[in-house]
């Protein structure tokens, strides 16, 4: 028997080889099947294509569906709808507060204060007629206003417009102890501005500094000038300051000066201490000769007196002039010469102090359009 044999030429017993058959054989069972999963491995290959497909990212995207949008347009347009109905009840209601009559106005959302003084008949039985009162006050202070305007002065001379511009020298014994400019001018609207400034030159300004402005602003009428401010100010000296205020429409003047201010009767046809020696290029100098004047201290009555028509030598060459005196208390005296050339416009002026020192001043220049 080749068993046997087999056994023999070994010499292991018989069990133990039947042990190692055994063994042999369940390994050769288990090597069989997985020698056949290693056979199926192979196919498997072609799936892993699949799952490279299946792996694909777009399908994620989609929960951002552009549907929301449509569902919004569906509510806008069950939105106008209701829109409708709102316009009705309006005009309902205007009808209740008021008659139709208001409607056609169509300012019923705001007129409510307003209609009641349209409608005062129907708000003395109402609550609200202690409203509907004060409305018409209202009403009736806003034309109260252009009733408070000034009127115009009688005679105001518009369309007009001229100017003077004039140097002068200021004179005593020892000589030109200073200088003044005078500046006029006339608007078309009928308004005018008059300013003299002066001050001292050579060693006197070692003495009396600073400046001597004098300023007259008005209107030009047929009478001449008619001053409405008048300042008297001296730049060195504040306590020589002086004001007047012409209030034609009351008759009152206002004098300021750093005591306090008063009051005066305001005289027609007055002039301030400037404006009077140009008056006269609108009024010829005879034909009044008393003129009420203000310094802004006090308002006094100036009477003139015609001393006769003389030749005048200055640097503009000869003037015929017309010399006038006013006799002042105190022993003070105003002399003016007027150039009859120049519509009696002054060209010197001398002043005689009580304490006997006399100023004068002399044209020196001249530019001007109110030639005769």
């Amino acid at each position: 028997m080749p068993s046997n044999r087999l056994f023999r030429s070994h010499k292991l017993p018989p069990a133990l080889w039947r042990l190692l058959a055994a063994l042999l054989f369940s390994i050769l069972v288990h090597w069989l099947v997985l020698g056949g999963l290693d056979l199926r491995l192979p196919p498997l290959e072609k799936p892993d294509q699949t799952l490279i497909q299946v792996q694909l990212a777009p399908p994620a995207p989609e929960p951002a569906k552009p549907t929301p949008p449509p569902p919004p347009r569906k509510v806008a347009k069950h939105a106008p709808k209701p829109k409708p109905p709102a316009p009705k009840p309006p005009p309902r209601e205007i009808p209740k507060p008021e008659p139709k009559p208001v409607e056609p106005e169509a300012v019923a959302p705001v007129p409510p204060p307003e209609s009641p003084a349209r409608v005062e008949p129907a708000t003395p039985e109402a609550a609200p007629p202690d409203q509907a009162p004060s409305q018409p006050q209202v009403a009736a202070e806003a034309p109260e206003p252009p009733e408070a305007e000034a009127p115009e002065p009688v005679g105001l001379v518009t369309g007009v417009s001229a100017y003077i511009e004039a140097d002068f020298n200021l004179r005593q014994k020892s000589g030109v102890i200073g200088n003044s400019h005078v500046s006029f001018k006339q608007y078309p609207d009928g308004t005018y501005t008059l300013v003299s400034t002066t001050e001292a030159s050579g060693l006197i300004s070692l003495f009396l500094r600073g400046q001597l402005i004098q300023k007259s602003e008005g209107v030009v009428t047929s009478k001449g000038l008619q001053p409405s401010r008048f300042s008297y100010v001296m730049t060195s000296k504040d306590d020589k300051t002086r004001r007047a205020n012409f209030d034609w429409q009351s008759g009152k003047l206002a004098l300021e000066t750093h005591k306090g201010v008063s009051q005066a009767e305001l005289v027609p046809g007055a002039q301030d201490l400037l404006s009077f020696m140009y008056q006269f290029i609108f009024v010829p100098p005879l034909e009044s000769m008393e003129i009420p004047i203000t310094n802004g201290k006090k308002l006094d009555t100036y009477s003139y007196s015609f001393e006769g028509e003389e030749e005048l030598r200055t640097d503009m060459g000869n003037l015929h002039t017309m010399h006038l005196v006013h006799d002042g208390t105190d022993d003070e005296k105003t002399e003016l010469w007027l150039a009859v050339d120049y519509h009696y416009m002054p060209v010197k002026i001398r002043k005689t102090e009580d304490n006997g020192g006399v100023i004068e001043e002399v044209i020196t220049k001249l530019s001007t359009d109110i030639l005769k």
